[in-house]
């Protein structure tokens, strides 16, 4: 099966199939994504990709880095969501959120999206660095990630589970953690975060009574764990 945006070049007369299948080998052989492999070989710009894009998927494509963002749209996804997904909101409203991205959206994640956010999703089209760049600059860094998630587990604990959870417990947690990857593993359509058991992996839950001790032990077995793939946002062919 032939890559999507191979075929989108094909449809809109790039290449034709036989130099579509010779670099969808090439991406394989040089471990590079088909969408950098056709910009560094300059069959196509990535503004002329990117208009293609949005043209098959029924969107636009938009220059991100002129654009100026509200703080409240910004808010319209959590830091983690942008991260994972290489997405930036540009516009939201109570029912609905507007995200750029830079590549294809395989439909399952559009609906993880979905679910995720509670609101429709609607896609559009920006350059890499540009979206790169806004998450960057509105999110942070993936360092950022651990806190983000100490946080988030740390809004259920009780008045007494807080008053355990002292500073040097959280920067034992941070440095466990920050030190290895974290490992994302699929539950249905949702990611979940998984801790290491003798058994393999097992989806964790967390009392506010023990979130230390889980977190804990979390950020130890992740430096022994082999980390799996990022959940990719491109369409699977």
């Amino acid at each position: 099966m032939l890559d999507p945006i191979l075929q989108i070049l094909v449809n809109n007369g790039y290449i034709d199939e036989d130099g579509a299948a010779d670099l969808q080998d090439l991406a394989k052989t040089e471990a590079k994504s088909v969408r950098q492999l056709v910009i560094d070989q300059e069959i196509i710009t990535e503004d002329d990709l990117l208009a293609c894009m949005a043209a098959n998927e029924d969107t636009e494509a938009i220059d991100l880095g002129a654009m100026t963002i509200e703080t409240e749209v910004t808010e319209a996804i959590p830091a983690s969501t942008a991260r994972m997904y290489n997405v930036f909101p540009v516009a939201a409203d109570d029912m609905s959120v507007t995200l750029a991205t830079f590549d294809l959206v395989d439909p399952r994640i559009s609906d993880e999206m979905l679910f995720t956010l509670s609101k429709e999703v609607r896609f559009v089209f920006a350059r890499e660095k540009d979206v790169m760049d806004r998450i960057a600059q509105y999110y942070g860094d993936s360092n950022d990630s651990v806190a983000d998630m100490i946080k988030s587990l740390g809004e259920g604990m009780s008045d007494e589970d807080a008053m355990g959870a002292n500073s040097d417990d959280i920067a034992s947690i941070e440095s466990a953690a920050n030190s290895s990857a974290i490992i994302a593993q699929r539950s249905g359509s949702r990611p979940a975060i998984s801790a290491c058991t003798s058994s393999g992996f097992s989806h964790w839950k967390c009392s506010s009574s023990s979130l230390i001790s889980t977190v804990m032990a979390m950020a130890t077995c992740w430096g022994s764990c082999t980390p799996s793939t990022p959940q990719p946002l491109r369409r699977q062919s």
